[in-house]
């Protein structure tokens, strides 16, 4: 970006929601300033209440923001939350309890807050309130092993096992580096028998290989456990302590954390599922769950988050993650950095990242050419928090341009044909392509096929009584050569 960032707090009082408890959007449209939703001041230090000492009227700390290329602190951009506040509104409406939202632009922070209620007709969320943020975590645990290795205590092409060393891999352990875990490349499966920890679980289990490293992306919670692992090893601290000594602490995240236990005795939205009912942080918890979806997070700390991540340019070490490390095949031109999803056909490019658990979803998408960033979290697994976020992408930070780059594509004629896993999925044959796509499993009757898109489907697996989703990663010549699923991995065979 063309600014030096000397900061990342900016002296404008930041609060969405009118604090009347209602935490509706349309109630502050007419009067956002008035509000607290947004003031313009551009004055290091002045507070909500026209002071000089840093704090807001609702307890929100300022600093210095960014500032122009001769030191000149530039103002905040102008910023309308009208569309903000509608859509706002019609996610409450959609089913949503409660909402925490942030958006930056041009690296400021102009807007987040919580709406909604935590729990159905109960206390509104504010702006502290934690959600859990699922998958979107693992930008937290990339960004934790980025920084390990700008401290010199590894490197991204170590063997996992060097850091890892009760991990063992059928067909040998020292070929799946910390890359690989990173970015979903590294073909190992899951645990047959989980554990209550780490180290135990890779003491009891020898990891099946579905795929050599670095030939498909298949993605993979348990990839990203054991990168936590890594980061515990390498910072000689428990996985939490890491994170929160090498993001969010630095990053100002004033409520964020990774540990169940502290975010189960703080302000929290509980979760709110059709299939389990109310969530709570301790139904998230514990050491295994971290890695891959442990943080909670508020609409405080999704701001801070955001600056943090537009403030990263291209010389940071950080700019590493939302570099197209490994291309998915899920979409043409779709890849994997470390912990963000990366679109090589969008411009300006817009790395993101979604996550689903049991009563949560999140999203967070940012442009860093831009210094645009939006992140939602809400309590429910019902409706889904990337429809907002994507919304609010659009319309503040422009639609992106699509100019696809001449990447090799998956010849889908050449499905057919017959692949084997001998762990999880068994022989597939594979009869037709496209909708007319057919699978007999371990010589079982064809099942039916759904196309969702190109390279996109799905079917019940007989054996394991689900519908899974598949989509098949080619040879450098374009041919099919894996059937990929997160069940598992089939080789083709001849």
């Amino acid at each position: 970006m063309g600014t030096q960032r000397t900061g990342w707090w900016l002296a404008i009082t930041l609060t969405v929601g009118c604090g009347d408890g209602s935490s509706r959007a349309d109630e502050c449209v007419d009067d956002a300033v008035a509000c607290g939703i947004v003031s313009t001041s551009a004055d290091p230090g002045v507070g909500g209440d026209g002071g000089t000492d840093g704090e807001d009227d609702d307890g929100a700390t300022d600093g210095p923001g960014p500032g122009s290329d001769d030191g000149t602190p530039a103002g905040p951009p102008d910023f309308d939350p009208s569309f903000a506040m509608q859509r706002i509104d019609q996610a409450l409406a959609a089913g949503a309890p409660g909402l925490a939202v942030a958006i930056v632009v041009d690296g400021y922070p102009v807007f987040h807050g919580g709406f909604g209620v935590k729990t159905p007709g109960g206390a509104a969320v504010g702006e502290h309130t934690l959600f859990n943020l699922a998958s979107v975590t693992k930008l937290a645990t990339a960004s934790t092993i980025l920084a390990l290795a700008e401290e010199g205590k590894l490197s991204t092409s170590d063997p996992a096992v060097v850091h890892t060393p009760n991990l063992t891999i059928a067909g040998g352990s020292d070929a799946v580096t910390i890359h690989h875990l990173l970015t979903h490349g590294s073909g190992i499966g899951d645990p047959a028998n989980y554990g209550a920890t780490i180290a135990g679980t890779l003491a009891s289990n020898t990891l099946d290989r579905w795929a050599p490293p670095g030939a498909v992306f298949n993605y993979s919670n348990w990839g990203y456990t054991v990168a936590g692992q890594v980061a515990a090893r390498a910072s000689g601290m428990a996985f939490r302590d890491a994170v929160r000594t090498r993001v969010i602490e630095p990053l100002g995240m004033p409520d964020a954390t990774v540990d169940a236990t502290v975010a189960n005795g703080s302000d929290y939205a509980t979760g709110q599922s059709s299939s389990f009912g109310p969530i709570v942080p301790l139904d998230l918890g514990g050491e295994m769950y971290e890695p891959a979806g442990g943080l909670w997070a508020s609409s405080a700390d999704l701001s801070a988050w955001l600056v943090g991540l537009t403030a990263a340019d291209e010389t940071s070490v950080l700019s590493r993650a939302w570099q197209p490390h490994q291309r998915t095949f899920e979409v043409d031109t779709d890849f994997y950095g470390y912990g963000l999803f990366i679109d090589v056909a969008e411009s300006p490019q817009r790395p993101r990242h979604g996550g689903s658990v049991s009563g949560y979803t999140a999203e967070l998408t940012f442009i860093p050419a831009t210094g645009f960033g939006v992140a939602v979290a809400t309590n429910t697994d019902d409706w889904y928090a990337g429809e907002l976020a994507r919304a609010l992408a659009d319309h503040y930070g422009g639609e992106g341009q699509w100019a696809p780059p001449d990447l090799l594509q998956v010849d889908l004629a050449q499905t057919p044909g017959t692949y084997v896993d001998p762990h999880e999925l068994g022989t597939l044959q594979v009869n037709g392509s496209g909708g007319a796509m057919q699978i007999r499993v371990d010589g079982s009757a064809e099942i039916a096929v759904q196309e969702w898109g190109p390279n996109f489907y799905s079917f019940t697996h007989p054996g394991l009584g689900e519908e899974i989703d598949f989509n098949f990663s080619p040879d450098d010549t374009g041919r099919p050569a894996y059937f990929v699923s997160r069940w598992g991995v089939a080789a083709r065979s001849g």
